[in-house]
């Protein structure tokens, strides 16, 4: 396996096809009384397999100074990861799509370790990213790779991602 890194010219206005399936979700249940309060993520299961199917642009358009690697087999591209340079030394994701055919052969493994060695010679501190409380497969995969749940937003999609399942998760992995 090659990892590139790639001009974003040549991905700008490119559409990628992200999909996935899921078995379980996080459930995201506030508990609060007097003395305080806190947030359960419950995993529990979909009565159906949740199925997620959105074609997006590789990044978005506002992202400035966007870097993009891809992982080539046999010269072929399997998968891409774009990150950008945040704030108060932290490196974001914003976006990893490994293409269907080449899921399970360590293809998104190699992209996050690279994202990691790009990551420490820009001396960031930290790696950030979101995924969704439905995408059970990305979560376990991020949390395999070191990556810790840091923060949520109950409303960011809609005014319904609790009860829609699809609450914004934010994940951080510390250098």
């Amino acid at each position: 396996m090659i990892i590139k890194q790639k001009d974003s010219k040549d991905y700008r206005n490119r559409k990628l096809l992200y999909e996935y399936y899921s078995d379980f979700y996080f459930d995201i249940v506030p508990l609060f009384g007097n003395n305080g309060g806190s947030i359960k993520l419950e995993r529990k299961p979909f009565i159906q397999s949740f199925h997620k199917r959105v074609e997006e642009d590789v990044f978005p358009e506002f992202l400035e100074n966007p870097v993009i690697f891809s992982a080539d087999l046999n010269e072929i591209e399997a998968g891409l990861i774009v990150v950008a340079n945040e704030w108060y030394k932290t490196i974001r994701i914003w976006n990893i799509n490994i293409f269907p055919e080449f899921r399970q052969r360590g293809v998104g493994s190699a992209l996050i370790k690279k994202v990691t060695e790009y990551a420490k010679s820009r001396k960031a501190r930290r790696i950030v990213l979101e995924t969704q409380s439905s995408n059970f497969p990305a979560i376990n995969f991020y949390l395999s790779h070191d990556f810790y749940l840091c923060g949520l937003d109950t409303t960011c999609y809609s005014n319904n991602d609790i009860q829609k399942k699809e609450v914004r998760l934010e994940f951080c992995k510390c250098l």
